[in-house]
């Protein structure tokens, strides 16, 4: 099942969802806004500081995320590390 907030919220970005004082996830705010499961779920994933943001995975131009468009991501990762 996709993650829900619980009720309206003004979140729109998971960094906002990580303190900026110590860089972990902010306990309160996502219990405050996400039911249960959901805050238990994202409170499970380990956070890294000091690495470079990346894409991890990109839907193709219908917005629908396949394979084959996380094919096509590597892919042209793979191409611009090559031009570098």
């Amino acid at each position: 099942m996709p993650i829900t907030p619980r009720g309206m919220s003004v979140l729109t970005k998971v960094s906002e969802l990580i303190s900026p004082v110590t860089g972990t996830w902010d306990v309160d705010l996502i219990w405050g806004n996400f039911w249960d499961e959901d805050a238990h779920h994202i409170l499970s994933i380990p956070l890294r500081s000091g690495y470079e943001d990346m894409v991890a995975w990109h839907y193709d131009p219908k917005g629908i995320f396949s394979a084959k468009s996380a094919y096509h991501v590597l892919k042209d990762k793979r191409e611009q590390l090559r031009e570098k």
